[in-house]
């Protein structure tokens, strides 16, 4: 411990604090792990440690009262044993350094679900890692000699994952703090870009069955309360982001493969087919007011719209089979050509 007093040890799968300057004190049992810990660090202000465990996790603890408590975890990284473990001069970062020449850098206050950065040495068997005293280099030995690495995580980028396959829109929310994905996989994800204690990765919506292209999609609305998605189904799903019950708009003949938000997130419209006839459905969220307009006369040659958004005063616009650009007043359901051979569009009025 920084103070002096005591030290960290593991023995097996079980963490202890022992006393310096009561050698003959018993041991003090800080905590049990699931997996045999291979390696331990302590950061320099005495107050957070470090474990890497047979399994492969990499656990980051708090040393507090003489209790330990984990604060987070990180899942195995590479299939070699680790070599060494050390914090970084400022606390935030933690290295490992595994058998095969390869040294991961986990950030402590990185987004959950984020990837470490993945730095390779010259070749050969890494033995040991270190630190310039201003912390902006990286060193590593190995049997090849030793590596310098510049280390400013500000300039590096956060990888992450949790869908099985591909991301195929995501949106921020308004303050920045978080987004929103939908993923091949048929999921809806929350993801929190800051590091916070207590952040976590959220599921907000499982299709339970993948996309098929087209047919997934997303929009989010711009306060961030809830989002309107789609995934190869004949309804749209309105997914509130506190956990209220979602909505469903549906009644289509075949799947729909649009949906917008409009009127500060009070409308939802869907485009798609009813009774052999192209409509768009659009409901009310506050009065549960559903209101069907027809589109026959703009929808492209296989029925799909090439865009669709809605507007901040309850308007929305979309694109037709010829790339006219209209105007939907949800209401009277008049619509009004805006512009031609639009292709993509994007509403700054949204």
């Amino acid at each position: 411990l920084q103070d002096g007093t005591g030290f960290v040890v593991a023995l097996d799968d079980e963490l202890q604090l022992r006393s310096l300057a009561d050698p003959t004190a018993p041991p003090i049992r800080l905590a049990g792990c699931s997996s045999p810990v291979d390696h331990l660090a302590l950061n320099d202000d005495g107050d957070r440690f470090a474990t890497v465990h047979a399994d492969g996790t990499v656990r980051l603890w708090t040393l507090e009262a003489g209790a330990a408590e984990p604060l987070r975890d990180w899942p195995r990284i590479r299939p070699s044993a680790c070599n060494d473990l050390r914090f970084h001069p400022s606390g935030d970062l933690l290295v490992g350094g595994d058998a095969e020449s390869l040294a991961a850098v986990l950030g402590l206050t990185d987004p959950p679900g984020s990837d470490p950065l993945l730095v390779r040495p010259l070749d050969g068997r890494l033995v040991e890692i270190g630190f310039s005293p201003a912390g902006d280099w990286l060193v590593t030995t190995c049997f090849g000699g030793p590596s310098v690495w510049p280390l400013d995580r500000r300039r590096q980028p956060y990888i992450r994952r949790g869908h099985a396959g591909v991301v195929e829109h995501l949106a921020f929310g308004p303050d920045g703090r978080w987004l929103v994905s939908q993923g091949a996989d048929g999921t809806i994800r929350q993801w929190p870009v800051e590091g916070a204690a207590g952040s976590q990765i959220r599921v907000l919506h499982d299709w339970g069955h993948p996309t098929l292209t087209p047919g997934g999609w997303m929009s989010l609305s711009r306060d961030g309360r809830l989002l309107v998605t789609t995934c190869n189904e004949d309804a749209a799903r309105v997914v509130p982001l506190d956990g209220s019950p979602e909505v469903s708009v549906g009644g289509f003949d075949d799947r729909v493969t649009r949906a917008a938000l409009g009127g500060r997130g009070r409308l939802v419209a869907v485009p798609g087919r009813s009774d052999d006839g192209w409509i768009v459905r659009i409901l009310d969220l506050e009065t549960g007011t559903l209101r069907d307009f027809d589109l026959s006369e703009i929808k492209n040659s296989k029925g799909m719209f090439v865009h669709l958004q809605g507007t901040r005063d309850g308007r929305f616009l979309l694109t037709g089979s010829k790339g006219k650009l209209y105007e939907l007043e949800p209401v009277t359901g008049v619509l009004t050509p805006i512009a031609d051979s639009v292709g993509l569009f994007l509403s700054l009025i949204h």
